[in-house]
C-alpha cells in the first residue's frame, strides 16, 4: 500500500521541482513500507539522512529560483523551509526512536509536505512559469 500518491493537484508545473517533489514522496512511502513490514527501525537512519540530504537540494533549488527571480514571498517561504528542516532536526537527535515516534514523524511529513506544495510552492507556480520555468 502507498502511504503518499502522487498526483496532478500537487504539480506545480515546474518539471524539476516536481520531479523533486516525487522523490521526497518515494522517501516518505519508503520510510512507511519499511515500518509496514517491520523493518522500520533498521533502515530509518539511512533514510532519514537520505531525506534531510535531498530536503535541502530540493529547498536550496527552490530558493536559487525565488532569489534569481526576486519571488516577492522568498522570505516567508525561506522560514517554513526553516521550520521543516528544524524540525526533522530535533527529530534526528532522538536517536532512541521507538516505533510510536517514527508514525509520528511520518504522519507530519506527509502532512507538511502535501500542506505545503498545495499552499505555499502553489503559489510560485505561475510566477515560475511566467519567468520561463517549466
Amino acid at each position: 500500500m502507498t502511504f503518499v500518491m502522487w498526483n496532478n493537484s500537487i504539480s506545480v508545473n515546474v518539471r524539476k521541482i516536481d520531479e523533486q517533489h516525487q522523490k521526497l514522496i518515494s522517501l516518505l512511502n519508503q520510510i512507511y513500507d519499511a515500518m509496514s513490514i517491520g523493518q522500520g527501525k533498521i533502515i530509518l537512519d539511512n533514510i532519514l539522512k537520505e531525506l534531510v540530504d535531498y530536503t535541502e537540494y530540493h529547498f536550496s533549488t527552490e530558493e536559487s529560483y525565488m532569489t534569481q527571480f526576486d519571488y516577492p514571498e522568498y522570505t516567508v517561504h525561506k522560514s517554513e523551509h526553516d521550520f521543516f528542516k528544524n524540525k526533522i532536526s530535533d527529530y534526528m537527535r532522538t536517536r532512541t526512536i521507538k516505533m510510536d515516534l517514527i508514525s509520528e514523524l511520518l504522519d507530519f511529513l506527509k502532512n507538511w509536505l502535501i500542506n505545503h506544495i498545495k499552499k505555499s510552492d502553489k503559489k510560485y507556480s505561475a510566477f515560475f512559469n511566467e519567468h520561463g520555468l517549466v
